[in-house]
């Protein structure tokens, strides 16, 4: 094993002088039943040298006789004791009444004791060995509020994250993203229609913990990007002792995690096709079948055929779809410098064919400690590369198109097992296009982040920081001329290549002072600045003259070229005051003056601000000597927030370039600029108690936010005769409130065995409060032909026409006249049955976006064995499957032209029968047959899903050291294994994206992986 150690060092390329001339202490931490503490830190005090304890709470740490070691642990009294002439130093900790937890906000830290707000910390057990292709994702259901939904379950695919609902309606709703310490770029890198987020090029092994901030003194700190709440990444650092290793590999398999709605076999579309003619013209069946095998495309092969289906969702459907990912890290060092080393290697095969992820990442941390100057580096890069094939919407080349259009009339493969190219149907065969188009996005991510820290004196020191998010991204497409979306074009290639290159400085000034041992004033003073540039470039072009050509170059007819540049600036001070007294009373504020060339000159800064209060009760006399209340802290916060999160120049009158006149070049007026144009604010309350109680078994906290998010902008009309239709002004206001609730508890500790329930509730009610109005005071509401966004509404509710069924006597479709009449919000429409679409009108049915959502775990633990369980769920809203005017038309669009599902089976056949679906009809209108935009296929959103679920064991101490190892362990995990929905007509899966309504991409997954952990 030690040759091994060696070989890995020198691969590493680490160095030998990162030993020690010190004595080597050892020894044990324990809590006050005896039971080892893994996790604890030992420091040598008035040093940077500090190690944690292992699995067993031993430690290693090298030190000088006179030293003072510092043990201390999360919910524990620290230790201090002076080192002497033995080696050997075992410390017993006891429970604390006191939370002493030190939590990173991304721009200073706080004792949890002396904050004013609530945090939510994610640790790296919960962060690592999921088979998840972004770590974002590892947030859903362990933190109140905040909703990750999936959009795709494409590898490498973007997240959607909401915390606290929306309050923006034109602008962003994503929250900031913070990686120690500097706000870094989020969202998608690809122009393409299968597209890769950025946060997919991180590794998650290199995440030590992610921090979620909702309330006013937390996020106002961050002023204009701080509205939509802050998620802060701490990743991993380097750590004194000896060189240590951590080998880590995970392999498993994915699969759709629920199975969608099934669809029509070959026999029940020619069935229902005959129905149509049967019902319509009142035919014989035999006349009907006959019609439908002469004249549907596709029918009489399938009879010739022996009325075989093509097996095209066995064959788009990749089944148990490989997971692997490989990580080694390196860390160590001694009391004047450290460091951490790592490479990662993660590899995902896509459920739908073609489909697959490859990611490459290498990180390395290093900080040097030399008298009053401490100067830390961390940097890590991540190539990333993404294979597949057009999502979303209609697209006929899509995978998943493939199983919602496709006729089950035609054959994947031709007689001589080549693929089927000459298909009766305008679907493509994807899965030629998926061995003969490429769709690939292949994007490099690299993050520095520099600081030099210099102490002025014990209390006070400064920071310099400089910090670099660089992303190149490019994309290529090709499509084969011989069938497809570019045939008649005779093929289709295109390229793109982006440049992002963002770059902050922060200067820090930290003062920290205890005054008489009662009086804690902690102040930060901060200036940064920070620049952003993108560049792009792409082309295209048609024609390509030979097979195997693939680059635009080569394709010589109708070649386009485009390009841009785009970049943004951002200045910002910063103040902040924390005052404590006795640790019994707190108080926090902060200011902030933030510029953004988002903004007209005039307009460019704006001051956002907080105040917090806190009353750690537990403090005081009154409770000294109780046995039971742990702690127990009231606390409040009100602050100002702001959302820059808008389009580049849009405060600025434009020209267009693009027109043309008489074969020369033409400028036109583009854009009605808007000087006073400014940032989206927010006013945000806070008010909650935090609580531990029963020598800390039990803990949690409850809250109440009220978060009203104001100047928001929306197109307001304008007269005609300035030339332009409307333009863009900061009017409207819309409200989020809701309660929030996390609990802990350990409700059995017998021994060696520990079972432990963990669980957090939030809900929301998102109104709208103001919008633009006309000259006649009248509200510009925004309606369109899904959604509707009105004061006293939730904003974008569902705005469709209602479905009253089928009349039982004619099968015929029925509705509800619907409609606003003048009472108050909710708007309720009349419930009068019409039987023709056009009579109805559209009337709010219900909210796009939840009402409540949490989660709720287990955890046991035995000895070295342990079983962790989670389940999320939200519930309160609608989901809209909109593609269902295809796919459960009673009409030809299901039987002739694309596919229905199987629900058309439950169609109406004769008077008197009940059911929800109608009659058959020769007809290829939505409207006229009941498969036109209505409640018919609004279900209810609410589900329970077990997200995780994992088992581990780690081997025994005396087995390991005979292994050489300090640490084996074992895991099996699985993700998304179970899924419940209250609707049972809702079966598509319930984790739709945000706009809440279902399109055809790749469901998300359920996985089942078995990992292994080494260190030595």
């Amino acid at each position: 094993m030690k040759r091994f150690k060696s070989i890995i060092t020198l691969t590493l390329l680490l160095v030998g002088y990162l030993g020690f001339a010190q004595n080597e202490i050892t020894g044990n931490v324990s809590d006050d039943n005896s039971l080892a503490l893994p996790g604890a830190t030992v420091v040598v005090e008035g040093t940077s040298n500090g190690v944690t304890t292992d699995f067993d709470g031993n430690y290693s740490i090298t030190a000088s006789s006179g030293d003072v070691l510092v043990f201390s642990f999360v919910g524990f009294d620290s230790k201090s004791v002076t080192v002497g002439n033995s080696n050997k130093i075992n410390v017993m900790l006891n429970t604390s009444n006191e939370l002493d937890e030190v939590v990173v906000t991304g721009i200073t830290t706080r004792d949890r004791k002396r904050l004013t707000s609530s945090a939510v910390v994610i640790d790296s057990e919960l962060i690592e060995g999921v088979a998840l292709s972004s770590p974002d994702q590892a947030l859903q259901g362990r933190v109140a509020g905040l909703r990750v939904t999936t959009q795709s379950g494409t590898p490498g695919a973007p997240q959607e994250i909401r915390i606290r609902g929306e309050g923006s309606i034109t602008g962003s709703n994503s929250p900031l993203f913070v990686i120690d310490g500097v706000p870094v770029n989020n969202g998608t890198i690809s122009p393409l229609l299968t597209d890769m987020g950025i946060l997919s090029m991180i590794n998650a092994s290199d995440i030590e913990s992610i921090t979620v901030l909702k309330d006013a003194s937390a996020t106002a700190p961050y002023g204009a990007r701080g509205s939509n709440g802050v998620i802060v990444i701490t990743t991993k650092s380097g750590s004194a002792g000896e060189v240590k290793y951590n080998v880590s590999s995970q392999y498993g398999f994915q699969n759709y995690a629920i199975d969608e709605r099934p669809m029509l076999t070959g026999q029940q579309r020619f069935t229902l096709g005959a129905e149509t003619l049967m019902n319509d013209y009142g035919w014989t069946k035999d006349r009907a079948e006959g019609y439908v095998s002469a004249n549907f495309a596709g029918a009489q092969a399938w009879i010739d055929g022996g009325r075989v289906d093509g097996n095209w969702e066995e064959l788009i459907k990749v089944k148990d779809a490989p997971y692997q990912s490989y990580d080694l890290s390196a860390s160590g060092g001694s009391a004047q410098e450290n460091f951490r080393m790592s490479v990662g290697y993660k590899n995902t095969v896509g459920t739908s064919v073609a489909t697959d992820f490859e990611s490459v990442s290498g990180s390395f941390t290093y900080r040097r400690k030399a008298g009053k100057v401490d100067i830390n580096t961390s940097n890590r890069v991540t190539n990333s590369i993404q294979n597949g094939i057009h999502e979303g919407g209609s697209y006929f080349g899509a995978p998943q198109a493939n199983r919602v259009f496709m006729t089950p009339w035609a054959q994947p493969k031709n007689a001589d097992g080549s693929w089927n190219i000459n298909l009766p149907t305008s679907v493509f065969n994807t899965l030629y296009l998926a061995e003969n188009n490429i769709q690939q996005n292949d994007g490099t991510r690299a993050i520095s982040n520099t600081s030099v820290t210099y102490k002025i004196n014990d209390d006070l020191k400064f920071r310099t920081r400089y910090a670099i998010d660089f992303v190149l991204s490019v994309s290529h497409e090709y499509r084969n001329p011989n069938h497809g979306d570019a045939r008649t074009d005779n093929g289709y290639s295109y390229q793109n290549t982006a440049r992002n290159f963002t770059w902050f400085n922060t200067n820090t000034l930290d003062y920290n002072k205890t005054i008489a041992d009662n009086h804690n004033i902690a102040a930060t003073l901060q200036m940064a600045y920070g620049r952003s540039k993108n560049t792009y470039n792409s082309s295209d072009g048609e024609g390509v003259p030979a097979e195997g050509l693939y680059y635009v170059s080569s394709f010589g007819t109708n070649q386009s070229a485009t390009g841009g540049f785009s970049d943004w600036r951002e200045l910002s001070y910063l103040g902040l005051l924390n005052y404590t007294y006795k640790d019994k009373y707190v108080a926090d504020f902060s200011f902030k003056r933030d510029g953004s060339s988002r903004f007209a000159s005039g307009n460019r800064f704006g001051n956002f601000w907080s105040a917090g209060l806190a009353w750690n009760i537990t403090q005081e006399s009154f409770l000294e000597g109780n046995d039971w209340i742990n702690n127990l802290k009231l606390r409040a916060s009100i602050g100002e927030t702001g959302n820059n999160g808008v389009g580049l120049n849009q405060y600025q009158s434009l020209f267009g370039y693009s027109a043309s006149y008489n074969d020369l070049g033409a400028v036109y007026p583009s854009t009605f600029g808007n000087l006073l144009f400014s940032w989206e604010k927010q006013t945000l309350y806070d008010i909650g108690l935090d609580f531990s109680i029963l020598g800390n078994r039990v803990s949690g906290s409850i809250g109440y936010y009220n978060k009203n998010t104001n100047d928001l902008l929306q197109s307001v009309p304008l007269s005609t005769t300035t030339g332009h239709s409307s333009q863009t002004q900061n009017v409207g206001e819309v409200e989020n409130k809701g309660f929030e609730i996390e609990l802990s508890a350990d409700v059995l500790q017998l021994g060696d065995f520990t079972w432990n329930i963990y669980s957090n509730y939030a809900s929301n009610e998102n109104t709208v409060l103001k919008l633009a109005q006309r000259a006649d005071g009248t509200d510009i509401n925004l309606d369109g032909g899904y959604n509707s966004t009105r004061v006293g509404m939730q904003k974008d509710s569902w705005y469709i026409r209602g479905w009253a069924g089928v009349d039982p006597a004619t099968g015929d479709p029925l509705y509800y006249k619907g409609g606003l009449g003048n009472e108050a919000p909710p708007y309720a429409g009349s419930m009068e049955v019409v039987n023709s679409y056009s009579d109805a009108s559209q009337a709010f049915q219900g909210d796009r976006m939840p009402k409540y959502s949490g989660g709720l775990g287990t955890r046991l633990t035995y000895k070295n064995f342990y079983i962790d369980g989670n389940l999320y769920f939200a519930g309160g809203h609608k989901v809209f499957e909109r593609w269902n005017w295809y796919s459960e038309a009673t009409n030809l669009l299901s039987t002739r032209y694309y596919q229905g599902s199987q629900k058309l089976m439950n169609r109406w056949q004769n008077p008197g029968d009940i059911t929800d679906v109608p009659r058959m009809r020769w007809s290829t209108s939505t409207s006229g047959t009941g498969s036109g935009t209505t409640t018919r296929f609004l279900n209810d959103g609410d589900f329970v899903r077990l997200r995780d679920l994992a088992v581990g064991y780690s081997l025994p101490k005396s087995i390991t050291d005979r292994l050489g190892f300090d640490n084996v362990g074992f895991s099996v995990r699985g993700v998304n294994l179970f899924t419940w929905t209250k609707d049972p007509d809702l079966l598509v899966d319930p984790e739709i994206r945000s706009a809440g309504s279902w399109e055809i991409y790749t469901p998300p997954l359920k996985s089942i992986s078995v990992g292994l952990n080494l260190k030595f």
